[in-house]
């Protein structure tokens, strides 16, 4: 078995306890070391921007330009997700340490693979004008701004002390049950078939199954979609939040 595929089995693994931990942490009501929200989000999350950005700059080789680019998506992502959607964060919910330790050992491992494919592993194919390229770029960009959007409407789902479940409105919540999960599905979708090879593409279906789980949640919470086929999780009604 190629690296590639010993990475995409390794990666199956690390995704199923990631996302257990993930789905479960906005439900969890207490926790032994609880963990401030904001820090709790840039110790998950950096990793997936620091890793690969290394691997990046101190490539013993020299990385494609295709290749640089591809990666680039993703350092660019956490970079957001790391250092400026953390601050934007208004919830005071305290993070289990045990949440924040596990989504940590995820993104460390996530940004070596995804590092480690593009800088020493995988070619991606094609230039700027293949359609792996425009196409796969085109859908990060649309779900990249899509994702900025849906995030901007939860934080003003609420008035400051409000708590509880509420219907957020506009965008793609007009079509879709959870928008930020559909807008990320986009995104990484895009950087899949921009870098075209097997732990991108791995990585990608952890949001689609995560779009379902998260559906499926609130169908249990508020049975507000229980009656919609599974054809329809990802684009039924407005969903709370």
């Amino acid at each position: 078995m190629g690296t590639d595929g010993v990475v995409g089995i390794k990666n199956h693994f690390s995704l199923e306890i990631y996302k257990s931990f993930n789905l479960s942490s906005r439900y969890a009501t207490s926790s032994v070391f609880p963990v401030n929200p904001r820090l709790s989000w840039i110790i998950q999350e950096c990793p997936s921007f620091l890793v690969p950005f290394y691997l990046l700059v101190t490539s013993s080789k020299a990385v494609a330009s295709m290749n640089s680019l591809v990666l680039s998506l993703m350092i660019i992502h956490y970079f957001q997700r790391s250092f400026i959607y953390a601050f934007l964060i208004r919830s005071s919910k305290p993070v289990p340490i045990s949440i924040t330790f596990m989504a940590f050992l995820f993104c460390t491992w996530n940004g070596f693979q995804q590092g480690l494919s593009l800088t020493q592993v995988n070619q991606v194919p094609g230039d700027f004008l293949s359609p792996n390229i425009l196409v796969g770029v085109g859908m990060w960009l649309l779900g990249f701004f899509g994702n900025l959007h849906a995030d901007r409407i939860l934080r003003n789902l609420r008035k400051p002390g409000e708590t509880g479940y509420k219907i957020p409105r506009g965008g793609l919540f007009e079509y879709v049950s959870a928008a930020n999960y559909f807008a990320e599905t986009i995104e990484w979708s895009g950087f899949a078939i921009a870098a075209w090879n097997l732990p991108a593409c791995k990585f990608t279906n952890s949001f689609l199954e995560g779009s379902l789980k998260k559906h499926q949640i609130f169908s249990c919470i508020c049975n507000l979609y229980s009656c919609l086929p599974v054809a329809a999780r990802l684009i039924p009604s407005p969903m709370v939040s």
